[in-house]
C-alpha cells in the first residue's frame, strides 16, 4: 500500500501562521498536520460545520489512484483473476456518486498514524482495515470498494 499525507502540504503553513496568529490555534498546532490541528480546534470546541466559528480543514486532492492504492494487492489479485475469467481486463473508476473522499483520507489517516506500532504491523493489511470498518466485523473486497467510492470496470478484450 501506498499511504501519502496531503494535509501537510506546501501552502497550508500560511494558513496555520494566520490560525495561530489570529488566537484560533495554539502554537503547539505547528508540530500537528493543519487538518488534525483543526480537527482538534473544532473538537474541543464542539463546533459543527454550521457553527460561524467552525474552521474548514483545508481540501485535499483525493484522486482515483490514492484510493485504488488502499485496496490489498491480494484483494486486487482476486478482482483481477476474475475478470480474466470472463476474458476481461480489469481497471477502476470512481463511483457515479464520486469517490469518498472523508473515508478515503481516514483509512490514510490511520495506517499513517498507526505506522511503527508494532501490533499494527504484525496484522495482515485486512486485518487492519478490519481494524479501521469494524461494522462490518470484517470488511470484504466488495464492501471496501462500496466503502472508498470505486467500482470495478471489466472491459472484455476479444
Amino acid at each position: 500500500m501506498f499511504l501519502t499525507s496531503r494535509s501537510g502540504a506546501p501552502g497550508n503553513d500560511g494558513r496555520r501562521e494566520h490560525l495561530i496568529a489570529s488566537g484560533h490555534l495554539a502554537p503547539g498546532a505547528r508540530s500537528m498536520t493543519l487538518t488534525d490541528a483543526i480537527d482538534q480546534y473544532n473538537e474541543a470546541n464542539a463546533l459543527a460545520p454550521c457553527d460561524p466559528d467552525y474552521i474548514q480543514t483545508p481540501v485535499a486532492t483525493v484522486t482515483l489512484a490514492d484510493a485504488v492504492d488502499l485496496i490489498p494487492e491480494a484483494w486486487h489479485d482476486d478482482i483481477a483473476a476474475d475478470a480474466a475469467g470472463q476474458g476481461c481486463t480489469l481497471s477502476y473508476t470512481a463511483a457515479t456518486s464520486g469517490l469518498r473522499v472523508e473515508r478515503i483520507r481516514r483509512v490514510q489517516r490511520t495506517f499513517a498514524e498507526r505506522a511503527g506500532d508494532a501490533d499494527w504491523e504484525a496484522m495482515s493489511v485486512g486485518q487492519r482495515l478490519d481494524e479501521v470498518f469494524p461494522d462490518y466485523n470484517g470488511i470484504g473486497s466488495g464492501e471496501l470498494l462500496d466503502e472508498l467510492g470505486i467500482v470495478t470496470a471489466y472491459t472484455s478484450y476479444s
